[in-house]
């Protein structure tokens, strides 16, 4: 399957949200609160709760304490990238 590159295909807003929070978790050496995650990608908490919460029903984060996140070992072993042609 041929993937079309475009600069005006629209973007997926929370499959966007999603990855910003993967990212940010995954960079930081310490586990990230919840509140931090709501601010980070302007939501509120219940929304960036029950992104956070898909990512680690996932795999890819783990429960450091109460509503903090960090990244899961399955996050650290998958640092390549698959380029799209």
């Amino acid at each position: 399957m041929r993937v079309k590159k475009s600069p005006q295909a629209p973007l997926i807003q929370s499959l966007d949200r999603g990855l910003t929070i993967l990212q940010f978790v995954a960079q930081s050496k310490q586990p990230v609160s919840l509140g931090d995650l709501a601010t980070l990608i302007g939501v509120d908490r219940s929304s960036a709760f029950r992104l956070a919460h898909t990512l680690r029903r996932r795999g890819f984060f783990i429960d450091q304490m109460r509503n903090q996140f960090g990244a899961s070992r399955r996050l650290w072993v998958s640092d390549s990238f698959i380029p799209i042609k």
